[in-house]
């Protein structure tokens, strides 16, 4: 069993009050960037500026050319409620605080531990070596015995999503028109984020993935395409049982899975397979599935969002490309605790 044993420094960013968080507009920032339109945003560009300041005191700096927003917008914009901001986000497109959307759309960061709002690279303490516990008489002397201990690094990844939309859509501020903006930024930031926690290859700026790892990739089960077999899966369970890390488990399962162990009799019930959580995604694999103790996953994100916009390169066709930026790694603490399963 590994433990965190780290005291983790935080970065909060600028703080505003929540009249200032239900006055800041991110379609109001992105259409500023139009020609002979930069007055209509001075607020929010003021918010920026002053964001900006606080991360080159914490030596996070933003890129000179982005507009770096305050992670405390995100966490104040809750759906429905005015005075929280809620008209900043369509109230169908997200149930909880903007910090969570990210959340919301993924099915393994919900499930990780996450450590949020982090200021520089950290490195998780481990406990890798158990200390052995013996029997004796009173006035025996005791074994010795030594703990080990390692440690896993996180620092930070650029995420990063571009999308395109229309002048006008850009100058609208309207619940509608920031929702979509920021619902198909967050979508694509989790999907892409929960992919490459599984398959990520830790080249090219990757995150390492799940499957990258050695004790994992190396010990990986494998089931008939045709049809799946309660005696496919029971090793799995096993596994981690005798890992002692059987505790809070789910399966994650690509849909060719889905359908393949769909038509095994009491296989996959109600999003249960064997008795355990089974979420089916099309961020896994079609024919994989992945059974975990999720809590051994460590997520973590780097202040907020940085949006930069091109007003000029789609200019004939009034169009803008707003890209976002967004840091993040993920780690495992136990490698134990994870079993992937593939198609021979």
């Amino acid at each position: 069993m590994k433990r965190i044993r780290a005291e983790l420094p935080k970065y909060r960013g600028l703080e505003l009050d929540k009249k200032d968080i239900a006055q800041f507009r991110v379609n109001r920032l992105i259409s500023s960037t139009l020609p002979r339109s930069r007055e209509q945003a001075g607020f929010e560009r003021e918010i920026c500026e002053l964001e900006r300041a606080e991360r080159s005191k914490a030596n996070l700096p933003a890129a000179q050319d982005a507009y770096p927003i305050p992670p405390c917008v995100f966490r104040g914009m809750v759906a429905g409620t005015d005075s929280e901001g809620g008209y900043l986000v369509s109230d169908q497109n997200a149930p909880q605080a903007f910090a969570n959307y990210l959340y919301a759309q993924s099915v393994i960061v919900p499930r990780s531990t996450q450590l949020t709002d982090l200021k520089d690279r950290i490195a998780i303490t481990q406990e890798t070596g158990k200390l052995q516990v013996h029997w004796g008489e009173e006035a025996g002397q005791a074994t010795e015995s030594q703990q080990t201990f390692g440690s896993v690094g996180m620092s930070p990844h650029e995420l990063k999503v571009t999308t395109i939309v229309s002048k006008h859509l850009a100058q609208q501020s309207d619940p509608t028109a920031e929702g979509m903006v920021r619902q198909c930024m967050m979508m694509s930031f989790a999907e892409e984020f929960d992919t490459k926690i599984l398959y990520g290859t830790g080249q090219n700026n990757q995150i390492r993935g799940l499957a990258e790892i050695a004790a994992i990739r190396d010990n990986a089960l494998s089931y008939d395409p045709v049809d799946v077999y309660r005696d496919d899966l029971t090793p799995a369970t096993e596994r981690l049982g005798k890992a002692n890390a059987a505790d809070m488990l789910a399966w994650l399962i690509g849909w060719e899975f889905h359908s393949a162990a769909s038509k095994r009799y009491a296989l996959l019930e109600n999003r249960r397979m064997l008795g355990i959580e089974a979420v089916p995604s099309s961020v896994v694999a079609n024919g994989d599935a992945w059974l975990g103790n999720w809590q051994y996953l460590v997520t973590g994100m780097w202040g907020g969002m940085d949006i930069m916009t091109d007003t000029y390169s789609l200019m004939a066709s009034g169009q803008i490309r707003i890209v976002g930026h967004y840091r993040v790694d993920a780690a495992v603490q136990h490698d134990d605790a994870f079993v992937q399963i593939k198609s021979d």
